[in-house]
């Protein structure tokens, strides 16, 4: 049994963090149905790298869903949208402000038709604010909320994170307010609920302990690169061959670390003797550790590491971690068919593991507007009934 079975999601959003929300949605057993713009459908349809002229981001975002093809620009298009929100559970959208609600689907307009919706809006910048109207993408995010300052070396540039954290937290929160809400709503029979989520909120409050620790200082939070600020070792070192990161974040760990190097002098030696003293003397730390570590291999290293109990991992690329045993033991890598069936391509499944419950892809992602007419059926519309609606360009 699937956490949400029998709950049904229409989703109206594109690109990153709605569809991350709703998949994971979709993931738990939500039925979810993806209204996408005729023809071009979710804008990542078309964005490279393609498989059999599928786009792949598509794909890794959009598992677990139908695909119905709706234009939202005409009144007739905006009702029928209407019709399955009031037959829904939950609603997601991620327009930019004032979108939603200028195709009549706004909280208001739809709550007032389906008072058990939850309602949730993805936004760059929240309602009401100074930037309400800004547009936004994850990187503008990144930049505005302080976690870009704290990325990349000392005496270089502010560096984004290649992942689109900002989206991401968005996504995650996203899912985590609409499951609390089923719960008030099911449960303490609350009613629906208006969920508004903000890409900016959400990756600042990711922000945690390097936030305070500006705010007590009352400094910004210094770039260090592949270093840790306050602790050390902790850092990704180079090796005969490549790169591993190692983290000694305790003074137990100390010890242990200097016997994997075979330095065990190091262990009394007054200038790194505790967490404070090495944090004070980090660079001649550093200079003496980084000359030992460059002399093996990293697989040498993390063998040697692993067998003294020291945290420590190689720096893999991404290739090298979809094709890592732990990924194969762990089922990590899930083959998903394209729409024609020639190929696959590797995604990562839902990664929470349950004893009772599995999250399997269930449907892989669909070409543009498969499931139109059977969600239009569904609603009760009879085949002549949507052939006029296709005639006239209301659904694709």
């Amino acid at each position: 049994m699937a956490f949400l079975n029998g709950i049904t999601v229409v989703d109206l959003s594109q690109m990153v963090s709605g569809p991350v929300a709703t998949m994971h949605l979709g993931d738990m057993g939500a039925d979810v149905v993806k209204v996408e713009r005729p023809e071009s459908g979710d804008i990542s349809r078309n964005l490279a790298p393609f498989v059999d002229g599928v786009s792949s981001q598509f794909v890794a975002l959009n598992r677990n869903k139908r695909s119905i093809e709706v234009n939202l620009r005409s009144e007739r298009g905006q009702r029928l949208v209407m019709e399955l929100l009031e037959e829904a559970d939950v609603f997601v959208e991620n327009y930019k402000a004032g979108t939603a609600e200028g195709f009549g689907l706004g909280y208001d307009a739809v709550s007032s038709r389906n008072s058990e919706i939850v309602y949730c809006s993805i936004k760059g910048f929240a309602s009401d604010s100074i930037y309400e109207d800004n547009p936004a993408y994850d990187m503008v995010a990144q930049a505005m909320s302080g976690s870009m300052s704290i990325n990349g070396w000392p005496d270089g540039p502010p560096t984004n994170t290649s992942i689109p954290i900002a989206d991401i937290a968005a996504s995650m929160y996203a899912v985590q307010a609409i499951t609390g809400a089923l719960y008030d709503r099911d449960v303490n029979d609350a009613g629906g609920e208006y969920i508004e989520v903000s890409m900016l909120n959400c990756i600042m409050s990711w922000l945690g302990i390097r936030a305070t620790a500006s705010g007590v200082e009352n400094e910004p939070y210094p770039r260090v690169g592949n270093r840790h600020s306050t602790v050390a070792p902790y850092k990704v070192y180079e090796t005969a061959d490549s790169y591993i990161v190692v983290a000694v974040a305790s003074d137990g760990l100390w010890p242990k670390f200097c016997r994997a190097i075979g330095r065990e002098d190091l262990i009394t030696d007054p200038r790194f003797e505790t967490g404070a003293d090495r944090t004070a003397n980090m660079d001649e730390l550093y200079e003496i550790t980084d000359e030992i570590m460059r002399r093996k291999p990293t697989e040498k290293w993390f063998d040697i590491l692993q067998e003294h109990g020291v945290p420590s991992g190689p720096v893999r690329s991404t290739l090298e971690a979809l094709e890592d045993e732990y990924t194969e033991q762990q089922g990590l890598v899930q083959e998903l068919t394209t729409a024609d069936g020639d190929d696959s391509v590797p995604v990562i499944r839902y990664p929470v593991d349950f004893d009772e419950f599995d999250a399997p892809v269930h449907t892989d992602p669909r070409p543009l507007g498969a499931d139109t007419y059977h969600a239009l059926r569904e609603l009760g519309y009879d085949d002549a009934e949507i052939e006029v609606l296709h005639e006239a360009e209301i659904i694709g």
